[in-house]
């Protein structure tokens, strides 16, 4: 399926968002956590608390909660639209994206709300940060590298992975793909870079298709190899607990086209569905424990993704019967 420009989905889905006991309609949830326009998930590193993005209040906020979506409580409510949280390894602290000023930059809070300090500080858009394995760094995609003579003048985006020690020092750039590059995430043992990247493939008729694949690379962008090699829409990937497995969501040829999670092997495979059903899934989120795999589990109602946070037991195995 070539997924071109014009988006993931190009069809509206004109129906309304349930209560919880839609839940029975998707037979691999094992429950919704949240049933509010939540998203983006991060799981504390005891595997007990959950922080995630919402606008319940009429505004984009950081809430949080236990991983059963009790005890919900604002984390960052701060006006400036705070989204893309992850919880540090240590636990103490939380990065996260906002836009402050004017400008899509990089911040750290500790997790008692205290301290939050601005990383970066550069116009162009930088996002979807994600802690190293071992807390010395901060991963994220960055649209600096845009206005460079040798980016591509061809209209698409231009995005590359970059890091930056939690005190805001140390810039490092890791890749130069000359084309959109993003959602970086670390193996456990700090060697692999894994993100996604968008390819161009030429049409049979001439026609400049874009095709979103999931790679690994060496941390400094070098040795880079596609995992899925698919001309599906492939996106937010992330390791498994273990760097076993990525992760990642797809939309695969389906009779009602929809995005689930995939899984497939980091030393490379076959691409393996974990999730079916009545509801879109995004943004995987392992814990630290192996056991778990948190979610946004959406529909499209005018044009705007609705739905809440979801959680799934990790698959076992390879043969997992859906």
């Amino acid at each position: 399926m070539a997924i071109r420009n014009s988006g993931w989905l190009g069809i509206t889905i004109a129906i309304s968002v349930c209560a919880p006991v839609c839940a029975q309609h998707d037979p691999t949830l094992a429950t919704w956590v949240t049933a509010n326009t939540d998203r983006n998930p991060t799981v504390s590193p005891d595997g007990n608390r959950l922080i995630f993005q919402s606008d319940r209040s009429g505004r984009r906020a950081l809430y949080a909660s236990t991983v059963t979506g009790k005890d919900v409580a604002v984390f960052l409510d701060s006006g400036d639209e705070p989204r893309y949280a992850d919880w540090s390894p240590q636990g103490d602290q939380i990065v996260f994206a906002a836009n402050a000023g004017g400008e899509d930059d990089i911040f750290v809070i500790n997790v008692d709300g205290t301290d939050r300090r601005r990383l970066t500080t550069h116009p162009a858009r930088d996002g979807h940060p994600r802690w190293s394995p071992d807390g010395s760094r901060i991963f994220f995609n960055s649209e600096r590298v845009a206005s460079e003579p040798e980016a591509p003048r061809t209209g698409e985006d231009v995005v590359d992975i970059f890091s930056i020690r939690p005190d805001g020092s140390d810039l490092m750039r890791h890749t130069w793909c000359r084309s959109e590059c993003s959602y970086p995430s670390l193996s456990s043992d700090g060697s692999t870079l894994l993100y996604r990247r968008v390819f161009w493939d030429k049409g049979d008729d001439g026609e400049r298709i874009r095709n979103s694949e999931i790679v690994i690379a060496d941390v400094d962008g070098s040795n880079e190899r596609n995992l899925t090699k698919d001309p599906s829409y492939d996106v937010y990937p992330i390791w498994s607990h273990d760097s076993r497995w990525v992760y990642f969501s797809s939309v695969r040829p389906q009779p009602v086209p929809r995005m689930y999670l995939w899984r497939v092997p980091a030393s490379g495979g076959p691409a393996e569905q974990i999730t079916t059903g009545d509801w879109n899934h995004r943004q995987a989120v392992p814990d630290r424990q192996g056991s778990k795999i948190y979610f946004f589990q959406f529909t499209r109602v005018d044009g705007t993704d609705i739905g809440h946070i979801g959680v799934i037991d990790t698959p076992v195995d390879a043969a997992r019967s859906l």
